[in-house]
């Protein structure tokens, strides 16, 4: 009884107390460092406030008096809400801390709380609602969770409605990254500012017209279905067809990054560090007689990272510029290096039903392999995170170009990243995927780290700016040829007759 009182009083005091002064702390860092102009909006700012304080308080007192319990995730309320403010609002808390935090950085005039912790933080709870809250929600109260509709429903997860899972979340970053750099002063024909509205306008007609939805959805199921191997030396050497992809998605890294750095040695020895930390990390954690070499986006980071500091120690490479090229540089090989993953099954997603779901019937696909779900829907998850890197990459190469401090470029990578991983990685299916408890993955709890790493890389007091020390030469060429080499030959490349660790990608 005592340990729950206290468990009660720390989640309350960490959400209540703890979290907004860090945001606090976090904006008024930001504002020395981030020049755009806020508006002198007194009145808006204090119905902002005003409204965002009913809606939280209403929303609280609501769920004690009905739902017999606390606002508070760890410890959910006994009966199901759908009374009083709820029957109008499905997250009036949530949506009255996005107003009160718009409305008091208004007030105080902190263009890094309207312009960045705000949006963040509005992104940041979408995240937690799709990732955890809704699912959870769902499995506590089961049918009447599922398909009750409050008459403001921005959410709607019934099964004819799956596929805006994760592209809220594009449509709400696109409109924010429209804002930031229309008050940075750049208007429709600039670059940045396009690039913005272009993704905003993609992001917004593929949730209104679900034959766009549709489309994409197909191609990624071709995808998945178009594995092809070729043996080589009497079957003891393969080469996979989604070579392709992940050919193509080092030589976008390596390009991009040795743009950036302007050292190609340098850059190579970062791509193997990478490489080697991803397949390491994943075969700690998952590896088996079925999965000999598998791969995990978290331990390429963590490979990455020591790879920063060997070409510090090198080559005098600085670690900003080393961040700012990975930063620019993931996103994109991401984008494409998921058609690899969709092709050999790995990240993908659980069951659902066919609105939003592929189809995998090819044999060698760890989808069917491993997960034994031959030719069930599933998510595709594949689809929702290429989608997410489009955007992440016309954003930050948007903010670079546009001279926004490069502390700033490398946090919000980290930041976003971190907040769509979150959600993605709760509609993730594979075989050897670990909860956490809760109802949360281990990958959303490094997702939350990584979160956090974000905002205190934004905090960093780096140069304004880092130009790119190069123009693409003969050097540069053949450094991305060979990155994306490396890349195709780890990848997609094995000994399937072979039954030592790394030797083989699958079946």
């Amino acid at each position: 009884m005592v340990k729950n009182i206290i468990g009660k009083f720390l989640y309350g005091f960490s959400f209540v107390v703890v979290l907004p002064t860090f945001l606090f702390f976090w904006s008024k860092t930001l504002d020395k460092s981030l020049g755009l102009p806020v508006p002198d909006s007194r009145p808006i700012a204090a119905i902002a406030i005003a409204l965002g304080g009913f809606l939280i308080v209403g929303g609280m007192i609501d769920l004690m008096v009905f739902g017999n319990g606390l606002p508070m995730n760890a410890f959910p309320p006994k009966n199901f809400v759908a009374k009083g403010i709820y029957r109008w609002l499905s997250h009036p808390i949530y949506g009255g801390v996005g107003l009160l935090a718009g409305g008091l950085s208004l007030w105080l005039r902190s263009p890094a709380g309207l312009y960045i912790v705000t949006p963040v933080l509005i992104m940041a709870m979408i995240s937690l609602v799709l990732g955890y809250e809704n699912n959870r929600t769902k499995k506590i109260f089961g049918v009447t969770a599922t398909f009750f509709r409050p008459f403001f429903s921005f959410f709607k997860t019934g099964r004819k409605h799956d596929p805006v899972i994760m592209l809220t979340i594009f449509s709400v970053a696109a409109i924010w990254a429209l804002a930031l750099f229309y008050l940075a002063g750049f208007r429709v024909g600039d670059e940045p500012f396009f690039y913005a509205l272009v993704y905003s306008l993609i992001a917004a007609l593929t949730i209104v017209y679900s034959e766009i939805w549709l489309s994409l959805k197909n191609i990624a199921e071709w995808v998945a279905n178009s594995r092809r191997d070729f043996l080589f030396w009497r079957g003891r050497f393969r080469i996979i067809n989604h070579a392709l992809y992940s050919g193509m998605a080092g030589a976008v890294a390596v390009g991009i990054a040795g743009y950036v750095i302007g050292n190609g040695a340098a850059v190579l020895i970062l791509t193997i560090c990478g490489l080697l930390g991803g397949a390491l990390f994943a075969q700690l954690r998952w590896g088996n007689p079925s999965l000999l070499r598998p791969y995990g986006f978290w331990g390429g980071i963590i490979g990455g990272t020591i790879g920063m500091f060997l070409i510090k120690i090198i080559f005098d490479v600085p670690i900003s510029q080393t961040l700012l090229a990975g930063a620019l540089c993931i996103p994109p090989a991401q984008a494409v290096g998921r058609l690899r993953c969709l092709s050999q099954g790995c990240c993908h997603g659980i069951v659902t039903g066919p609105a939003s779901g592929i189809r995998v019937w090819q044999n060698q696909s760890r989808v069917v392999m491993l997960s034994m779900l031959k030719g069930q829907y599933i998510h595709a998850t594949q689809l929702y995170s290429i989608l997410f890197n489009v955007w992440l990459t016309s954003l930050l190469f948007s903010l670079w170009r546009a001279n926004f401090s490069p502390s700033l470029v490398i946090g919000l990578y980290f930041i976003l990243t971190g907040i769509e991983r979150f959600t993605e990685d709760a509609y993730r299916g594979e075989k050897q995927t670990r909860m956490a408890g809760g109802g949360l993955q281990e990958n959303q709890l490094i997702a939350l780290a990584i979160l956090g790493i974000g905002i205190m890389i934004t905090m960093l007091p780096l140069s304004q700016a880092i130009a790119p020390p190069v123009r693409p030469n003969e050097a540069w060429f053949v450094t991305t040829i060979l990155g994306g080499l490396i890349a195709a030959f780890a990848m997609s490349m094995d000994f399937p007759k072979s039954k030592i660790k790394f030797s083989r990608l699958s079946g």
